[in-house]
């Protein structure tokens, strides 16, 4: 039998492991563009800030610092530390897509229903689909030939688009 002391630090102890895995349980699920909240988690101005500004900008993939200056100018404003860590679990959602360049840095575009393989420009970070049967066929082939699946939706290639690669 436990004495009164540690009866209750046994019980605040237990219960501080609730309260821990309560957070660790936190999902977030964003539906076109809006936040919603499930399980205790926050729905923020800032947490939507930054998605509304990620599907302004649609057409590219953003570095955390774009994002940040983006949604700090703006009335909600946000930490750089609150916007990366948002970017993340969008992109463990799926619902941001998260390439990295060949420098290493982590850019984010947000995901459409939609959304194929990439092409993204290592200048201005513009994001072109590759929405066509070459993807669809160089896929099979290597479903086909290595027993491997490719993940569309993850895909990147990294070059220059037509107009950054005009200078070259």
């Amino acid at each position: 039998m436990l004495s009164g002391w540690c009866h209750c630090a046994f019980l605040a102890c237990f219960s501080a492991g609730l309260v821990i895995q309560y957070e660790i349980d936190i999902l977030f699920q964003y539906e076109k563009g809006t936040v919603t909240a499930q399980r205790g988690t926050y729905r923020t101005k800032q947490r939507d800030a930054i998605a509304s500004y990620l599907k302004e900008n649609d057409d590219r993939y953003l570095s955390v610092d774009e994002v940040w200056a983006g949604v700090s100018a703006g009335p909600e404003g946000a930490g750089r530390s609150t916007v990366y860590r948002t970017l993340e679990a969008m992109s463990a959602e799926g619902t941001a897509l998260k390439a990295m360049t060949p420098s290493g840095e982590a850019r984010y575009r947000v995901a459409d229903d939609g959304t194929a393989a990439q092409l993204v420009c290592l200048d201005c970070g513009r994001a072109l689909p590759l929405d066509c049967s070459m993807v669809s066929d160089f896929s099979s082939h290597v479903l086909d030939h290595h027993g491997f699946k490719i993940d569309a939706t993850r895909t990147v290639l990294y070059g220059l688009c037509e107009e950054c690669g005009e200078g070259s």
